[in-house]
């Protein structure tokens, strides 16, 4: 993985962090957007950690060369909260997740993760962002799913309850109850168990 990111202490405690994981490399690190598309084109590191505000490109333009210069690295923004549109706009450029810098702990080594086997991984505050009804129609993928309703899914087919989800997601049960609802109805099924065998076809919940 590799750390594009223009704090060095930032950098260097996201570097103790996952040097703690055996299973993590980190092969390299810069501090500009510019350089993070030369050395990712260079090497295609399986997972970018971005921060959004560096010198050199606008986080659009770094996005959208990585994408270019190096397809199947994931990558995982590390930064502040932005204003809904901006987070919208990410997630539908194709950023595998969203972290906050004031949770960056241990939980970034399961966020690397997830993002490295296919998943995806938002905070919290980044989650109830992308519910919104005008984000979630903004960020809709080809398979007509917002991110926060194929984080949902993927939770659905591990075999999660509701009241387990909720404490996942930090959201209130009965929230949770209403977005299944309405993620049954998006795919055309009327329980559960069905959905769960839609999951499974389409690849959610694949350990």
């Amino acid at each position: 993985m590799f750390i594009a990111d223009n704090h060095p202490l930032i950098r260097t405690g996201i570097r103790i962090i996952i040097e703690s994981a055996a299973d993590l490399i980190i092969v390299g690190e810069c501090a500009d957007g510019s350089a993070a598309v030369q050395h990712c084109a260079a090497i295609c590191p399986d997972v970018l950690v971005l921060d959004l505000h560096m010198p050199g490109l606008s986080p659009d333009d770094t996005i959208a060369q990585l994408h270019t210069a190096c397809a199947d690295t994931k990558i995982l923004v590390l930064s502040a909260l932005e204003d809904d549109a901006h987070v919208c706009s990410l997630v539908q450029a194709g950023v595998s997740g969203y972290m906050l810098k004031d949770e960056v702990t241990e939980s970034v080594i399961f966020a690397i993760r997830a993002v490295a086997h296919g998943g995806t991984w938002f905070s919290r505050a980044v989650i109830e962002q992308l519910i919104q009804p005008a984000c979630a129609e903004h960020v809709a993928t080809t398979t007509n799913l917002t991110p926060q309703e194929e984080y949902l899914l993927g939770l659905i087919a591990h075999g999660l309850s509701n009241a387990q989800i909720a404490a996942e997601s930090g959201l209130a049960e009965q929230t949770v109850r209403n977005y299944t609802s309405r993620l049954y109805r998006k795919l055309g099924r009327a329980s559960r168990s069905e959905a769960i065998v839609w999951a499974k076809d389409h690849g959610f919940g694949a350990d």
